[in-house]
C-alpha cells in the first residue's frame, strides 16, 4: 500500500484528469464556514475530558527490548498513543454514564521503573507494592494504566473496562484491582492517532478553482474543502466557501484507492477586477479534527472580468433578490457603471425562479411565456436552484410555452448609475416590455415614468419584441429602494474600474441535453433532502 505521503506526491507529478465544476453547497460566507479550519487536535471527548495530543518521543521497553514509543497526555499523565485512544475511548463511555475515571499511573521512564523495582525490593517505599524489573513492565511498553478505583470508579471499570478491550488479568496475578492493560480490541474512537486528510490546490485563475482533498479514515467517501480568498481560514479579511470534494478525479483511482475526491468552483466574478488575491484551500477532517492546508497553497488569482455579451435585465428588489439566491461574492461582475448603462435594457427578471419537468426528465426555468432549458446538473446548482422545488408537467401543461435560449453556465450582474442590480442575460422573445419602437421604449431613465426618449440609450431600432413606448416604464424606469443593506448601493466606482470588452455573441457551451431521467431526478432529490 503507497504512503500518504507517496500518494501526494505521485499525484503532484502525474498528469491530472481535466475536472467538471462543482456545484455550491451553500451560500458563501465571511470568515470561517464551519467552524475553526485549523484546530490544533482532534477530539471527541465528553464534556471533562482532559487530553493533548501532542506528540513526544520516549523510549519505551518490551519484554527487555528498548523501542522508540510515541507518547500523549491524558488526564496530566504521559499514555502510549494508541493506548490513549482506548483509555480516551472509555473515559468518554464512563463520563456519559456520570463516572469520571482518574488515573494514577500510566507510561514509565527507565529510571521511573527502576525507582518502583527498588521499592519492591527492599518495600521501603510505595507501600511495597509488586512491581516488574526495569525494561520488562508492560508500564514501560505503554500498554499498562493504574486507575483510581474510588468511590463508584472500581465498580464502573470492573463492569464495562473487558467490554473496551482492558483486562486486569495481569493485577489480579499481583493483588492489584488497579492495574489494567489493553492490548487491541473494543473499537477505539480515533482521538490521537487520527491521519490528517491531505489533498492539493491545482488551479486558481480566471474560469476556475480547482484541486482535491482526501482522507483515508472516510475511505471512498467525501470530504469537505473550504476555499477562502483574500487571507486565510480565521483572518478577518476572508470569505470562506464551503465545498465537497466528491467529483470523479480518474488520477487518483489507483493511489487513494477510490476516485471521487475533486473540487471545483467557478471564480468569484466579484474578484475578477484585475487585483491580487489570494486563495487559501483546506481539507476538512472526517472525524473533526484539524483541517490542514492543502498542498500548493496558497495561490494567486489575478484576473481581469469579461462582460458577456447581451441584455440587462433588472432585480427588481430585495425579495426577488433573495427567492434567486443571488450571491454579490460570487456573482456580481465589477465593471464601470458607464459601460452597464450602455447595454440594451429587456424585461425584469422573475420574482422568482420556478422550475418545471417534462415526462423524460428535462428540467427547465419558466420564463415569462417561455421554458428555458437547464441543460445539465452543474448548471442547477450554480445557480443554486432548488431540486425540491421542480414541478412535474404534462406534455399539454409544457405547450403552452414556447421554448426560450437555454440557461446560461452562471448568473452574471451588474449594476448601473441608478443603483438597480442587473442580469446580464440573452432576450427573451415576444416578452411584453422587451424593446419597443426605435426612441420610444428605450429611454430608462431615472424616474419612475422612464425619462425622456433615449436617455440611457436603452431601445433602438429593431428592438424585438414589447409594444412601443413600455419598456421604459415597465422595466427600466424608477429607482428602487435601498433597503440600508447595500441592495441598491453597489459603490461601482467609475475610477479604478476595468474597461471590459464583450464576449461575442454565442451559445453557452453546453448541448442542451436532458438533465437526468424521471427515476435518476427523483433519487437525487432524495439524496438532497
Amino acid at each position: 500500500m503507497i504512503g500518504l505521503r507517496s500518494m501526494e506526491m505521485a499525484l503532484r507529478t502525474g498528469p491530472l484528469a481535466a475536472l467538471l465544476l462543482s456545484p455550491l453547497l451553500t451560500g458563501c460566507g465571511d470568515g470561517d464556514p464551519n467552524g475553526n479550519d485549523t484546530a490544533s487536535h482532534t477530539g471527541k471527548s465528553a464534556a471533562a475530558l482532559s487530553y493533548d495530543c501532542t506528540v513526544t518521543h520516549e523510549t519505551g521497553y518490551d519484554q527487555g527490548v528498548a523501542f522508540d514509543i510515541e507518547v500523549v497526555t491524558v488526564a496530566g499523565f504521559p499514555v502510549e498513543i494508541h493506548t490513549a485512544d482506548a483509555l480516551l475511548t472509555m473515559m468518554a463511555a464512563a463520563e456519559n454514564d456520570g463516572v469520571y475515571l482518574t488515573l494514577n499511573g500510566a507510561f514509565r521512564t527507565y529510571a521511573e521503573q527502576e525507582y518502583f523495582w527498588n521499592c519492591y525490593q527492599c518495600g521501603c517505599c510505595n507501600n511495597g507494592n509488586p512491581a516488574a524489573k526495569p525494561g520488562w513492565s508492560n508500564h514501560q511498553s505503554g500498554h499498562a494504566i493504574d486507575f483510581d478505583m474510588s468511590g463508584s470508579k472500581g465498580s464502573w471499570i470492573f463492569a464495562n473496562a473487558p467490554s473496551f478491550g482492558w483486562s486486569n488479568a495481569e493485577g489480579a496475578s499481583v493483588g492489584e484491582n488497579w492495574h489494567w492493560d489493553w492490548w487491541g480490541g473494543g473499537s477505539p474512537n480515533a482521538y490521537c492517532t487520527n491521519a490528517l486528510p491531505i489533498g492539493y490546490l491545482d488551479q486558481a485563475d480566471c474560469d476556475k478553482v480547482s484541486g482535491w482533498a482526501f482522507d483515508a479514515e472516510a475511505g471512498a467517501g467525501a470530504i469537505g474543502a473550504h476555499v477562502y480568498f483574500n487571507g486565510p481560514a480565521g483572518s478577518p479579511s476572508a470569505h470562506g466557501v464551503p465545498l465537497i470534494a466528491s467529483q470523479n478525479r480518474d488520477d487518483l483511482c489507483g493511489v487513494v484507492g477510490s476516485c471521487n475526491h475533486g473540487f471545483a468552483m467557478n471564480a468569484p466574478l466579484s474578484l475578477l477586477d484585475g487585483a491580487n488575491h489570494e486563495v487559501h484551500a483546506y481539507a476538512i477532517d472526517s472525524t473533526g479534527g484539524a483541517n490542514p492546508e492543502l498542498s500548493n497553497s496558497p495561490r494567486q488569482l489575478n484576473c481581469t472580468g469579461t462582460l458577456p455579451a447581451g441584455v440587462a435585465r433588472w432585480v427588481t428588489d430585495p425579495t426577488s433578490y433573495a427567492a434567486w439566491k443571488f450571491d454579490a461574492f460570487q456573482d456580481s461582475l465589477p465593471i464601470a457603471k458607464t459601460i452597464v448603462d450602455a447595454i440594451p435594457r429587456s424585461v425584469d427578471v422573475p420574482a422568482a425562479p420556478v422550475l418545471v419537468t417534462d415526462a423524460g426528465g428535462k428540467v427547465y426555468l419558466v420564463d415569462g411565456k417561455v421554458k428555458r432549458h437547464v441543460p445539465n446538473p452543474t448548471v442547477m446548482d450554480v445557480w443554486r436552484f432548488d431540486w425540491n422545488a421542480i414541478q412535474a408537467k404534462t406534455d399539454a401543461e409544457l405547450a403552452a410555452f414556447s421554448d426560450g435560449p437555454v440557461v446560461r453556465n452562471r448568473p452574471v450582474l451588474v449594476g448601473d448609475s441608478d443603483g438597480r442590480v442587473l442580469l446580464i442575460d440573452d432576450e427573451i422573445a415576444g416578452a411584453a416590455g422587451a424593446g419597443g419602437a426605435a426612441g420610444a421604449g428605450g429611454s430608462g431613465g431615472a424616474s419612475s415614468a422612464g425619462g425622456s426618449a433615449g436617455a440611457k440609450s436603452g431601445g433602438a431600432a429593431g428592438t424585438k419584441g414589447g409594444v412601443a413606448g413600455k419598456a421604459g416604464a415597465a422595466g427600466i424606469g424608477g429607482t428602487p429602494t435601498n433597503d440600508g443593506n447595500g441592495y441598491a448601493s453597489w459603490n461601482n466606482s467609475e475610477t479604478g474600474s476595468c474597461s471590459l470588452a464583450r464576449a461575442p455573441v454565442g451559445s453557452s457551451g453546453l448541448a442542451a441535453i436532458a438533465l437526468v431521467s424521471a427515476a435518476s431526478l427523483a433519487l437525487r432529490r432524495r439524496r438532497r433532502a
